[in-house]
């Protein structure tokens, strides 16, 4: 009778011991993660208009590079869904970071995405001050009142991080395919 009850609580210390690694670890991952997500958010949010060139140009290049795939402004449809589904992808990550700065990605992405929706819209960078360069779209308010202008802003840097910290599927495609729609025609 006293081994079973050894044995039962044996078993049981083993099986606190498993689920207790297990959520460490797991616990540890998250935190990390919200980590290099508030990291990124810092850093697209002190991203200047200036920046912009030179980092869509790092993305073409370490995307034709590292990746393999080349990015052009021709095709925004097919590039929104080349991107969408890069965007979930730790090869992406690999592709991109830096030491300081593991989610480096989301600022070439990020610029890559705003600068492919403004070739392919009446889309401007502005500094919206808080949250680094935003792309301004101009749009028709209302179909049968084309005197009527409103503007879409855009936050692609931002974008970005929210699509790898949670985001669908989807969600990336959606969202350059939405700007574009909303666009006055050039």
């Amino acid at each position: 009778m006293h081994i079973l009850i050894i044995v039962v609580i044996c078993l049981f210390l083993l099986v606190v011991a498993f689920f207790g690694y297990h959520l460490t670890v797991g616990f540890k991952r998250a935190l990390r993660s919200n980590s290099y997500e508030s990291q990124a958010y810092t850093e697209a949010n002190k991203a200047t208009i200036d920046q912009i060139p030179a980092l869509n140009e790092e993305c073409i290049r370490t995307f034709r590079e590292k990746l393999n795939v080349v990015l052009t402004y021709d095709d925004p449809e097919k590039m929104a869904q080349i991107l969408d589904d890069a965007v979930r992808s730790d090869k992406l990550v690999e592709a991109f970071a830096k030491p300081e700065f593991p989610w480096y990605f989301v600022l070439p992405m990020g610029a890559f995405v705003g600068e492919l929706m403004r070739h392919n819209s009446t889309g401007e960078w502005t500094d919206s001050g808080d949250y680094g360069p935003t792309l301004t779209i101009k749009r028709h308010v209302d179909n049968t009142k084309p005197d009527e202008i409103a503007s879409l802003s855009a936050y692609p840097l931002n974008k970005i991080v929210k699509q790898r910290a949670g985001g669908d599927p989807g969600d990336l495609y959606a969202y350059v395919m939405m700007g574009l729609s909303s666009s006055i025609d050039r």
